[in-house]
């Protein structure tokens, strides 16, 4: 939308706008109108249609080493849930392996980093054949990930050593993993993944700095999720086998007269 030598594509100022989660408002003026033009727009938030639910279950039934498009699809909740490069600690070559994830619109993925121990770059701070890669479906303004992705790799935690949380700029996130080197001696990487939405509940993450190891929590629980399971994802993968374990120990609630 836009408005400009007097045409304007907004609607009546009785008509509000809704977004998707995030709105960049850009105004320019090329001559000294003396204050002739000027605007007003009045922005709040709304309440989210969804809060992420930990109630959806995970399509992945070949473990995300697996082929096809899609073919690992993870439901992220508020309710953390950890994933790894295959047979982690150990390290794997020739092994390319994806997580989609997928939450709630108006909701955002936040990928904690807890682990990484790859290859290092090249001369020039490029990971060639060894990495884990973030990606998302479009570009953000907000989002520091976008269509074109992040590549990490080496021994260092991404943004060490301030917190290794990244978060994407909509509800969907994929993280690529890729060992094209045959090389031993490497753990691989370990991270959990979570779904936050400021009006729904609180962010958590853990921050390694130096030896100390620091748990983080902000904000309040404004809308209760659909559950307050504890769910754990293990992915591990073999050249032989696959295995996929979920484990979920529902809350129960008793209510009494």
């Amino acid at each position: 939308l836009s408005a400009q030598c007097g045409q304007s594509s907004f609607p009546p100022s009785s008509r509000p706008l809704i977004s998707g989660g995030v709105v960049t408002v850009k105004f320019l003026s090329l001559n000294n109108n003396h204050g002739a033009v000027k605007f007003r727009l009045l922005l709040e938030a709304t309440a989210p249609e969804s809060c992420p639910s930990n109630l959806v279950p995970d399509t992945c039934p070949e473990g995300p080493c697996c082929h096809g498009l899609d073919c690992c699809v993870l439901h992220v909740g508020t309710v953390a849930k950890e994933i790894t490069s295959p047979s982690y600690p150990s390290y794997e070559g020739r092994q390319s392996c994806s997580y989609k994830m997928k939450s709630e619109p108006g909701s955002q993925i936040s990928i904690n980093f807890l682990d990484l121990d790859l290859p290092e770059p090249d001369r020039s701070q490029n990971c060639i054949s060894d990495f884990v890669q973030l990606m998302e479906e479009s570009d953000s303004v907000s989002s520091f990930i976008g269509s074109s992705g992040r590549s990490f790799c080496g021994q260092q935690l991404p943004n060490y050593p301030g917190p290794s949380v990244i978060t994407s700029g909509g509800n969907s996130l994929d993280v690529n993993f890729n060992s094209g080197s045959n090389r031993e001696g490497f753990r691989g990487f370990r991270a959990k993944v979570s779904a936050i939405n400021p009006l729904c509940s609180p962010m958590a993450y853990e921050h390694q700095y130096g030896q100390f190891t620091c748990e983080t929590r902000c904000g309040d629980t404004l809308i209760e999720s659909p559950t307050t399971s504890t769910t754990t994802t293990t992915y591990t993968t073999t050249s032989s086998t696959t295995t996929t374990t979920t484990t979920v120990t529902p809350t129960t609630t008793s209510n009494s007269t």
